[in-house]
């Protein structure tokens, strides 16, 4: 089981929306008053407080795919001898599909095959609470040359 928090915004920073913990693949909101997290309880569910998509790890992430398409290494880059990571901002739908994917780093020449790859990945839904909620992670696709 891991735990984290996150804002309103589904980001680690700025005004907490509470504790969440993953449990059996599922995020469960932490809420217990004697250890000063969340409000009393109540009867029922409890409700989604995110405003956003909830920021979940890479590896924690990956975990959750079901399909994965992987890049073609661009002939260009392989004659150069041109390696690295190619870092992506990824936000993950309630359905599991990427409703948004942006480029933050990597070797330039590499980049457009990771992105292409990536775009065709398709994700577990994720829970908060029993609700699907979005998912904002990063993706590392790494390129290296077998020499």
């Amino acid at each position: 089981m891991s735990v984290g928090k996150a804002d309103s915004s589904g980001l680690q920073s700025g005004r907490v929306a509470g504790y969440f913990a993953l449990v059996a693949g599922d995020y469960r909101r932490l809420d217990c008053p004697s250890l000063g997290l969340g409000q009393p309880p109540s009867s029922g569910p409890q409700p989604n407080h995110l405003t956003g998509p909830l920021r979940v790890g890479g590896n924690v992430q990956a975990a959750r795919i079901l399909r994965r398409v992987a890049p073609v290494y661009p002939r260009d880059a392989v004659a150069a001898h041109i390696s690295g990571t190619v870092r992506l901002h990824v936000i993950i739908g309630k359905d599991g599909s990427l409703k948004h994917l942006e480029i933050v780093s990597g070797p330039p020449a590499l980049r457009e095959a990771a992105f292409d790859a990536v775009r065709q990945w398709k994700y577990q839904t994720t829970l908060l609470n029993g609700e699907p909620i979005e998912v904002d992670t990063t993706i590392d696709v790494f390129f290296t040359i077998n020499r």
